[in-house]
């Protein structure tokens, strides 16, 4: 079941979301940019800063630059995540839409 969020989180996540960007506040990984992106996913703001097609882009092109014997296990994540949300429909919204690769449908 979907909320009425144009983000596709699952309805029973929707408390989940509002409390992890307040909850980061004042930690190791609080950061200005994740205010600001968390509060635009929060208020339903989908305006793309940096679409999904160009972060997945710049993924390609750092997997192409690894050499052999790098493993660069976080940005292969990230890449296969972006390339769910862009497979999904989703090439055109903000990269934070690789937040909801999860709750994609298979």
């Amino acid at each position: 079941m979907r909320s009425a969020s144009r983000w596709p989180w699952p309805t029973r996540w929707a408390w989940t979301r509002g409390r992890s960007w307040t909850r980061s506040r004042g930690s190791g990984t609080d950061s200005p940019y994740a205010h600001v992106k968390g509060g635009a996913v929060l208020e339903d703001d989908d305006t793309p800063s940096f679409t999904v097609t160009a972060a997945l882009k710049d993924a390609e092109l750092i997997r192409s630059a690894t050499g052999d014997g790098l493993r660069l296990d976080m940005a292969e994540a990230a890449r296969q995540r972006l390339h769910r949300v862009h497979d999904a429909g989703y090439a055109d919204r903000d990269m934070a839409a690789a937040s909801f690769a999860s709750f994609l449908d298979r």
